[in-house]
């Protein structure tokens, strides 16, 4: 990447306790960018009025119709319609309110793959307690979820798959379109997390055989708390939204024997309370810089950084990766041989004696079902973003070889 494009990530610059910065942990969240912060202040300081279709002041028009203009080039980037995008905090809320949403009947499936992260798990897994659903986990076979095995096992009852198109512990990318593929022969919903893939390869909705996606705005550089629900437009009258507020209603009606709301239509049902305006106009302006960068610059300069971290760390002597065909995502976890050593232990070893401040991820990535799975207690993950560069792998690499060869 050209060094003055990087120059709009400053935190890379930034030193921790006198030492320099080796940021290695951009599956847990992207370095944030100038622009978009600009974006953000510039929205709430120029605009932060009471948009909505709550007041019909001049103030009140004019941030409305910016939020509107920022949603279209949101929707633009994702290839989908601006009709389709629902405002979130993240993926997390996104699952929540698909799993409170969905017309699940008692006796209904769902089936969730091992690699999900707990913020898709949880929601559905308490949906299941009290609707008295079966939630049905796909197993992990080689690294990827068994494709084989939710062939087999879906019945007249499944009405929902849920997949990561890119798992946060193993790495690579899912056979996301083969799986939804399958399904929507069979009629079945498709909601695809696509949390870890967006910051290294772009998203194309509309190509995708899914009913519902979603990310969160900081896995891709845009501030904490913006994210993205897609729900394909013939699924807004399936949907009973969960989330009910101002703004989501036209109007509440009297009866003979109480009262009776009458919801707005589409993503404004979805959409409660007053939005997250500037957070939009900060992601709609991360997307654009990602556009300019070129998702295609993005994916090879991702993939070059991954396949370089697969042979480095592999070289290394007593450590064992985990996932297949990381060159096609942005990440790479490992666990020690000796089950003796803990990764807690190496990242407390980079903390005191380390001339650098290394920001990588140890423990279980929020993904306990993967590690269950794969019968794994704790991880290390290293992950990339397109502002990475060899050499600040090198360096980890370098580090863990002294970590391990002083045991």
């Amino acid at each position: 990447m050209n060094k003055d494009f990087l120059k709009i990530f400053p935190a890379l610059k930034t030193k921790i306790k006198g030492k320099k910065l080796i940021y290695l942990d951009s599956a847990c969240t992207a370095v944030k960018n100038e622009p978009s912060a600009a974006a953000q202040k510039k929205s709430l300081l120029e605009s932060g009025y009471c948009a909505g279709a709550r007041s019909f002041n001049e103030a009140s028009l004019y941030a409305q119709e910016k939020f509107a203009t920022d949603r279209t080039k949101i929707a633009q980037s994702l290839k989908a319609k601006p009709s389709e995008v629902v405002f979130v905090s993240g993926t997390t809320e996104a699952a929540n309110i698909l799993a409170s949403s969905f017309p699940f009947e008692k006796g209904d499936e769902i089936f969730i793959s091992a690699l999900e992260h707990n913020s898709v798990y949880l929601p559905f897994w308490r949906t299941a307690l009290q609707k008295g659903l079966k939630l049905k986990i796909i197993p992990i076979k080689n690294y990827k979820a068994d494709f084989s095995f939710f062939a087999s096992k879906i019945t007249e009852k499944t009405k929902l798959l849920c997949l990561t198109m890119a798992s946060n512990i193993t790495g690579g990318i899912e056979d996301f379109q083969k799986f939804s593929s399958f399904a929507k022969e069979r009629k079945i919903k498709v909601f695809l997390d696509a949390a870890q893939y967006v910051f290294s390869h772009g998203l194309n909705f509309s190509g995708l055989q899914a009913d519902f996606a979603a990310f969160s705005g900081h896995k891709i550089s845009a501030p904490f708390g913006t994210g993205v629900f897609l729900i394909k437009e013939k699924n807004f009258d399936f949907l009973k939204s969960s989330k009910l507020g101002g703004g989501t209603v036209k109007k509440i009606e009297k009866t003979g024997n109480g009262y009776r709301p009458v919801l707005l239509d589409n993503n404004s049902s979805f959409e409660a309370g007053i939005q997250n305006y500037s957070g939009a106009a900060a992601l709609a302006e991360t997307l654009k810089i990602l556009e300019k960068a070129d998702w295609t610059n993005i994916r090879n300069k991702t993939s070059s950084l991954s396949a370089f971290a697969k042979r480095r760390i592999s070289s290394v002597k007593g450590v064992k990766i985990l996932g297949e065909g990381l060159e096609e995502g942005s990440l790479l976890s490992f666990v020690f041989e000796d089950k003796k050593i803990s990764p807690a232990d190496f990242q407390l070893y980079l903390s005191n004696s380390s001339g650098y401040s290394f920001a990588f991820r140890t423990g279980k990535m929020c993904a306990d079902l993967a590690c269950l799975n794969l019968g794994i207690e704790s991880a290390v993950r290293i992950s990339f973003g397109f502002y990475n560069e060899e050499k600040e792998i090198e360096l980890f690499a370098q580090t863990l070889e002294k970590f391990i060869k002083m045991l």
